[in-house]
């Protein structure tokens, strides 16, 4: 991560996810097999105090009974919607991302990027590595984890 702001964040959000696995008498190894994923897949980003991936997100959310969206907030990944768009509003996009080509999905990048440039180049610094940059029509799944 490279921030002090960042590393803070991410200690929170992990801090968090331990109590919260607590609570419900959980290990990570116990989450892992439960949902399928590879030992240590969760864990050692929790110990390293890494970002979490879409797997990451995914595996918790089920487990704690939280939205995807809901956890990216708490770990800062995303800030928090505003009133003018609903969470079903939301829900709504990612959906429709989800079931549109890599193509479709940088056409919409590159209209965002249009549309909104002041805003586009805040985010491009944060995006993952392998993730959608503008003109980059063969996106890499982050998925992979060691």
């Amino acid at each position: 991560m490279g921030t002090d702001k960042g590393e803070e964040r991410l200690e929170q959000f992990w801090n968090w996810v331990e109590r919260t696995l607590a609570e419900k008498d959980l290990s990570y190894r116990q989450v892992e097999r439960q949902a399928g994923v590879a030992n240590a897949t969760i864990s050692k980003r929790a110990r390293l105090r890494l970002e979490p991936t879409k797997t990451t997100y995914k595996v918790l959310s089920e487990v704690l009974g939280i939205s995807t969206r809901d956890l990216m907030v708490r770990a800062g990944r995303i800030e928090e919607v505003s009133d003018l768009v609903s969470d079903s509003d939301f829900y709504r996009i990612m959906k429709a991302l989800q079931h549109m080509t890599p193509k479709e999905v940088t056409n919409i990048a590159r209209y965002i990027e249009f549309q909104f440039p002041e805003v586009y180049k805040t985010l491009q610094p944060e995006l993952p590595p392998g993730s959608v940059q503008a003109g980059d029509d063969n996106p890499q799944d982050t998925e992979a984890e060691s």
